[in-house]
């Protein structure tokens, strides 16, 4: 809901239980207000508090208008910071302004949201208060991903602002999502002056807070351990978290909150930002002489530019963001409804996913028609639905040395073609799924040998290699429609259900500030044309595992392969983290062999299983070789999935154990358990998963306390038949004995009984 007072104006936007209030000061300044729990009635004087600060910059008036503007500040409720009156000739600093859309050049010395560069090279830009228009829908950033079509009727505000010495225009647009407390951000630049203009920065979204003590969550890590989740106290200062290498990346999530300092997993209040971006990001927050807080987020300015003619602009991001006033519950309780109902292609959002059989972990490079067959055969056999034919299917794919860029099948290893070998597939009852890395190039590919010019790369050098590739440059057209092409034609040559899309290096070197920007716009093209044209391919967004995991590869790609870490315990850290932003139905999870691959661990069948089995369910491992009794759990398993599978959908993620993830601590990859549930939505059913990692001598057990269940309620544990009653549950928890060895998993499937 958007309440408009036009006697300010004032912007009240209602979100959910959420409220964000926008001011104009002067006629001039749009300020941001207020952003925190949801309130009927605005009194926009009282707001933020005026008045000067040594040493800052001032914005004069005459003596008359600096004492009418007094005696109305005042009557109406607002509050002065200079002993009740404003110096008649300087009646505020700018610095102490908390405005929505920060510039350069004005007397804020904080971060800046735009920073542009003009003809004359001057950066200075002070964007005033223009006009506001109310659109019905949704219209969304040009070339961008955004939301589809939502499930209630939604109303856009866009707000105007002008600087008339540069020519330069910039519209903020808000999206409140009625159902959550989360609202939508992103800006359109343009250029209305004869000259070109330089864009060097310019934020999605804007927030200053006042100077309460707040801590700051981010997601971290790296490859192989990706999002685990960090808590730090805000000093003096910038601090922020970034990606340079053309994705979201493996080492920052695109992710910030600021949480109270009292904030825990189900308490407290925190604000949290995200992008619908999965290119190079920036997520920061500073905090100033005064303790006050700006929260920003948006492209990286890092090695980024755009230079925008006469006539033309510049769309941003989207920025996601969302309150909560439950801890890190509510923010999960928010972003995963949105992504379920507003973010995942229409077609997706209520389907099943299926038990996936992938073959990487099981056969690597060494593919062919007939060892897939037998791994389909032995996939079929414990539940499997969709057979993947992962990396080493396409001519002369001996390793990752050469072929990449060359999309035609081995005639070698499918001397009967590849249509054959899926038409064998799907005569057992099984769907077919094909790996492509269709961004990359090998120097040794006929790709390559035809168009050198291409490739990402620095002029006069030899193009950087990692993982013995180059990134295409996917910001000239005709490398898209090169793509188009190629894949359109695998895509309809074979009866494909499911694509996996990786990509598996960052970009390390461009000639233009612009290209990774243009990469960008040029991969959502043709992901969105892919996507239009095969509406029934289940794509599987993959970069290096979760290097890519974020808002905008899920507008195109309803699930994610969250990690290259198969590793059962590894899995259980990076889910755990990776949850605070994405429902489990977006990750991808499965069954890898003993020893792991990765880091050599050797872990139950029950347990690998049991950590994948509430996500996108599968399996990576040589199943031919496997132990009847493993594969006896991995059936079971299959089964358990087939039948909670759309509660695993549909349900609510709850992390349990929070006082073991050491809230405040930042080495929070220290745990040792972890623990999660689904809820059913009516609450009837709840599935309970507890993980230990290492048995602890002399133990004496401990208590699980489960949370989202029904009030005044009775639940009987399926497979004890005990029945428990809610209010214990949630308070004292299940008994969970000492451990009588490492990497123990279990789990219990609760489910509601009427009370006698």
């Amino acid at each position: 809901m958007i309440n408009i007072n036009k006697d300010g104006p004032v912007f009240h936007l209602q979100a959910g239980r959420s409220s964000y209030i926008i001011s104009i000061l002067e006629g001039r300044y749009l300020i941001h207000g207020y952003w925190g729990g949801r309130v009927e009635t605005v009194n926009p004087f009282q707001l933020f508090t005026l008045g000067t600060r040594p040493y800052s910059v001032t914005e004069s008036m005459d003596s008359e208008h600096s004492e009418n503007f007094n005696r109305h500040w005042i009557s109406n409720g607002g509050s002065l910071s200079d002993k009740g009156q404003l110096n008649p000739e300087s009646a505020f600093s700018p610095e102490r302004l908390p405005l929505e859309y920060p510039t350069a050049g004005i007397g804020d010395l904080r971060k800046a949201a735009l920073q542009i560069r003009n003809a004359a090279g001057s950066p200075s830009c002070f964007l005033e208060y223009r006009d506001y228009e109310l659109i019905e829908g949704f219209p969304g950033p040009s070339g961008l991903p955004y939301i589809s079509e939502p499930p209630e009727t939604c109303q856009t505000l866009r707000i105007g602002l002008v600087d008339q010495v540069i020519g330069l225009r910039v519209d903020l647009y808000y999206l409140p999502l009625p159902s959550l407390s989360i609202i939508l951000r992103w800006n359109r630049i343009q250029n209305n002056s004869e000259t070109a203009v330089d864009i060097n920065h310019a934020s999605s979204a804007s927030m200053d807070f006042p100077g309460d003590d707040m801590d700051m969550i981010t997601l971290n890590g790296s490859w192989g351990r990706e999002r685990n989740l960090h808590r730090r106290a805000i000093a003096p200062g910038i601090q922020s978290i970034e990606s340079r290498g053309g994705t979201s990346s493996h080492q920052h999530s695109p992710f910030i909150a600021l949480a109270s300092r009292d904030a825990t997993e189900t308490n407290g209040t925190v604000f949290a930002a995200s992008l619908i971006y999965s290119g190079n990001h920036r997520h920061l927050v500073e905090q100033d002489q005064y303790g006050s807080l700006r929260l920003q987020c948006g492209i990286n300015p890092n090695g980024f530019s755009i230079h925008l003619p006469p006539g033309e602009s510049f769309d941003t991001p989207a920025a996601v963001l969302a309150w909560s006033d439950s801890g890190l519950t509510g923010i999960s309780d928010n972003f995963h409804p949105f992504v379920r109902h507003y973010l995942l292609p229409a077609l997706w959002r209520d389907r099943d996913r299926p038990v996936i059989v992938n073959t990487w972990e099981a056969r690597y490079f060494d593919v062919n028609s007939q060892n897939i067959l037998e791994l389909a055969e032995q996939g079929k056999e414990i539940g499997g639905e969709v057979l993947v034919l992962d990396d080493g299917w396409f001519e002369n794919r001996k390793d990752d040395k050469r072929a990449l860029g060359d999309w035609v099948p081995d005639s070698v290893k499918f001397p009967g073609g590849l249509s054959d070998a899926v038409n064998k597939i799907r005569n057992l009852g099984m769907g077919f799924g094909i790996w492509v890395e269709p961004e990359m190039v090998n120097r040794d590919s006929e790709l390559f040998r035809r168009h050198p010019e291409w490739i990402l790369g620095s002029t006069g050098r030899k193009p950087v290699l990692a993982r013995n590739q180059i990134v295409l440059n996917l910001g000239k057209s005709e490398v898209v429609e090169h793509l188009l092409d190629v894949l359109s034609g695998l895509f309809s040559s074979t009866p494909i259900s499911y694509v996996k899309w990786d990509m598996n290096r960052y970009m390390a070197e461009t000639d233009e500030p612009e290209t990774p920007h243009r990469y960008m716009l040029g991969l959502y093209r043709l992901w969105s044309t892919l996507v239009s044209r095969f509406p029934h391919i289940l794509f599987e967004g993959c970069a290096g595992g979760g290097g890519r995991f974020d808002f905008g590869s899920l507008a195109y790609m309803p699930q994610f392969w969250t990690s290259d870490q198969t590793d059962a315990v590894e899995r259980q850290r990076i889910q755990f983290g990776t949850s605070v932003l994405f429902p489990p139905e977006t990750m991808g999870a499965h069954v890898s062999a003993v020893p792991n691959h990765q880091i050599g661990r050797i872990t139950s069948a029950e347990s690998r299983g049991l950590t994948a089995l509430c996500f996108n369910f599968g399996f990576e491992l040589d199943l031919t070789i496997e132990s009847e009794k493993d594969k006896a759990v991995y059936s079971r398993l299959s089964r358990l999935y087939k039948k909670y599978r759309t509660l695993f959908r549909t349900g609510r993620f709850l992390r349990l154990l929070p006082e073991l993830y050491h809230f405040n601590n930042s080495k929070s990859h220290q745990r040792d358990s972890h623990a999660w549930s689904i809820v059913s939505t009516d609450k009837n059913e709840s599935i309970v998963f507890y993980f230990q990692a290492m048995a602890n001598p002399n133990d004496d057990g401990r208590w699980l306390r489960i949370s989202g269940l029904e009030e005044h309620s009775s639940y009987m544990d399926v497979e004890k038949q005990t029945i428990h009653d809610s209010a214990f549950l949630m308070n004292r928890g299940l008994w969970i004995p000492p451990a009588a060895g490492d990497y123990r998993s279990v789990f219990w499937i609760l489910k509601k009984v009427e009370n006698k």
